[in-house]
């Protein structure tokens, strides 16, 4: 799983059966992130977004993000959680 405070790019990755004891089971970004071309499947998180947690702008783009969970408060959110409402899906 990757911690990003200063957010990242992403591109034609696979992200496969990660955990994380709180969130974002393959991804956590704190700012501006961009993931492009990449899968996500099989990933969990013990609270919110089994694949990607998102605390700024994100753009996800091409990619896949299914099959992953979430185990906390927020079970809705098992793919993706993004508290910031600031998910520019393309």
């Amino acid at each position: 799983a990757v911690f990003s405070p200063p957010g990242a790019h992403v591109a034609n990755s696979i992200f496969p059966s990660n955990t994380a004891n709180v969130n974002g089971g393959a991804m956590w970004f704190l700012n501006t992130s961009v993931v492009a071309g990449s899968t996500f499947n099989g990933n969990s998180a013990s609270n919110a977004g089994g694949a990607i947690v998102s605390h700024g702008d994100t753009t996800i783009s091409n990619s896949t993000v299914a099959g992953n969970s979430a185990n906390g408060p927020r079970p809705t959110a098992p793919n993706w959680a993004l508290p910031s409402r600031r998910w520019h899906p393309q």
